[in-house]
């Protein structure tokens, strides 16, 4: 799932919205998306149990933070059906298959291999970025209304403590995640477009990505599975609130 997306299934899990949920929604992907981040991968994209329990004792007021962190890990939550959708929207349709392939070679000039294997799962779940704008836009304009930058200090200064790391290597990661989601807008199509260029050309394929056909790529898969978003919106957010019910009561 993408940025939204994220922050979507932390709201609805979690039942509020704040800089807590925003951030914690989407702090799990400073690996890999943050070059040479001070975290391994297993620290912040999988450890948001290690990060509840700490908070829980030292920081109980920030507790939003670590259980939207839990609802995008692939242990707990969302991530866990990241290539699910390839499955559930493509099975049995070869040749829809292998026209998105190619249309994701056009825009992004990846291979054949990369664009199948690694991006597909990617540029499907955009549908949920443009299903959320166009018919949940009450909930993407208030997530607009938060001063996300206000938080960094506070949430730097927690992971730091978490991790044993140095405070002002987390606080260039965490800064620059959120500064990336303050820049780009997430709130507006042609947002999630920079976003996504910016996002790709930071993997090791550094995708170079054509704007306008993504943009493109992005109404064809909307259109494409225009009955399907709601329905899998909501089968993820039941699976991931039962898998995290013992955090929600505590």
């Amino acid at each position: 799932m993408n940025a939204l997306g994220h922050t979507y299934i932390a709201f609805k899990v979690i039942g509020k919205l704040n800089e807590m949920v925003i951030i914690g929604s989407h702090v799990n992907d400073l690996v890999p998306f943050i070059p040479n981040s001070v975290f391994s991968w297993e620290e912040i994209h999988e450890s948001p149990e290690k990060v509840y329990f700490f908070v829980k004792e030292k920081y109980p007021e920030m507790v939003d933070f670590p259980v939207a962190m839990l609802t995008h890990s692939v242990k707990y939550g969302v991530d866990y059906y990241n290539r699910s959708i390839v499955n559930w929207f493509l099975k049995g349709n070869k040749d829809l298959e292998n026209n998105m392939v190619e249309m994701i070679i056009d825009c992004s000039g990846v291979s054949e291999k990369v664009a199948r294997e690694y991006r597909m799962h990617n540029y499907l779940w955009v549908g949920v970025e443009i299903y959320l704008l166009k018919k949940h836009n009450d909930f993407v304009k208030d997530i607009e209304r938060f001063d996300l930058m206000s938080s960094i200090n506070v949430i730097s200064k927690m992971l730091s403590e978490c991790f044993g790391k140095n405070y002002n290597d987390v606080f260039k990661d965490v800064k620059n995640a959120t500064e990336t989601l303050n820049e780009f807008k997430i709130y507006t199509f042609d947002g999630i477009l920079d976003l996504w260029k910016k996002t790709m050309a930071g993997l090791p394929e550094k995708d170079v990505i054509d704007k306008e056909k993504t943009g493109k790529v992005f109404e064809f898969i909307y259109n494409s599975f225009e009955d399907r978003w709601e329905k899998t919106l909501g089968f993820v957010e039941i699976q991931v609130k039962n898998k995290i019910h013992e955090f929600l009561i505590t």
